[in-house]
């Protein structure tokens, strides 16, 4: 008897370029055989060598910005596998890249990001559908500071977006009393940000697109007061409302409450922002908040 397999022969091959701790973060090792029974071949390229050697590829999925910032740190091997990236999707035009670099470098630079999101914002169709937080950009952390034109509480963070694990530091800012003391945080004649806290109760919606696709979850944020300067890390906030990991500065709301936040969200305005957005920055995959 001849036994037929119902798992699809793969009929799409898409390369991955990402860190270990990116994959590792996104389960994509473990998502290798769920694709497979999709119809997808996941490849993890390998940038030490030849990606030609490692082809077809239909499609190439990367986060080439952690190598990037490596390379503007001075590291010589980031910058060969950086170099070895750009000429081969130079070379095979043919295939895929989500997204191309031209489109992907704009967004490293908060600045360029907040300016392209505020346009996005005063030329939507439907009045008022998104506001951006008001923002200042300074040469450095002491730049006529105390003259800005800014409410506080406020986020102060670097112009770098990404690349680096110091672009993902951040520093809650109560009043102008405490400017002082970003100098624990921050170079001397670093660019940053100022940007005005947005009161949210201590929930955060977190909103990611992929090509029309949207996707929402529900995230602790910090509370609405607080009386000190505080830093963190976006990278590793909580991502659940477990009491056991959020701190004391954070949403402590009980489940019925998330539930009821939750059934709350109106996904119609959402989806109206994202595909607004997409039409501004140029790419495919990209999440906000």
């Amino acid at each position: 008897m001849t036994v037929i397999s119902s798992t699809p022969t793969p009929i799409k091959t898409i390369g991955l370029i990402f860190n270990p701790s990116k994959i590792k973060q996104l389960r994509l090792d473990r998502a290798k055989e769920y694709a497979r029974q999709c119809g997808l071949n996941f490849v993890f390229i390998d940038l030490e060598r030849s990606i030609e050697e490692q082809m077809p590829f239909d499609l190439i999925v990367h986060k080439m910005s952690d190598i990037h910032g490596k390379m503007l740190n001075g590291d010589v091997n980031e910058k060969l596998k950086f170099e070895r990236f750009l000429n081969f999707c130079t070379k095979h035009p043919h295939i895929k890249i989500l997204d191309p670099w031209e489109n992907v470098k704009v967004l490293l630079d908060r600045k360029s990001t907040y300016e392209m999101c505020v346009h996005a914002s005063e030329t939507t169709i439907v009045k008022n559908l998104f506001h951006v937080p008001k923002s200042v950009f300074l040469n450095n952390n002491q730049d006529n500071i105390k003259k800005m034109n800014i409410s506080f509480p406020a986020i102060c963070k670097r112009q770098k977006a990404c690349g680096t694990g110091e672009s993902h530091l951040m520093v809650l800012v109560p009043s102008k009393d405490y400017l002082v003391e970003l100098q624990q945080h921050f170079e001397l004649n670093e660019p940053v940000i100022f940007q005005e806290f947005i009161e949210h109760d201590g929930v955060l919606i977190k909103v990611y697109f992929a090509d029309g696709q949207l996707f929402t979850f529900t995230r602790p944020s910090f509370k609405n007061k607080f009386n000190s300067i505080v830093a963190f890390n976006s990278q590793k906030m909580p991502k659940s409302f477990d009491n056991n990991k959020t701190s004391t500065l954070m949403s402590s709301v009980i489940n019925t409450d998330i539930s009821m936040m939750k059934n709350q969200v109106n996904h119609d305005p959402l989806q109206d922002i994202a595909n607004h957005l997409q039409n501004q920055l140029g790419v495919t995959m990209f999440g906000f908040d």
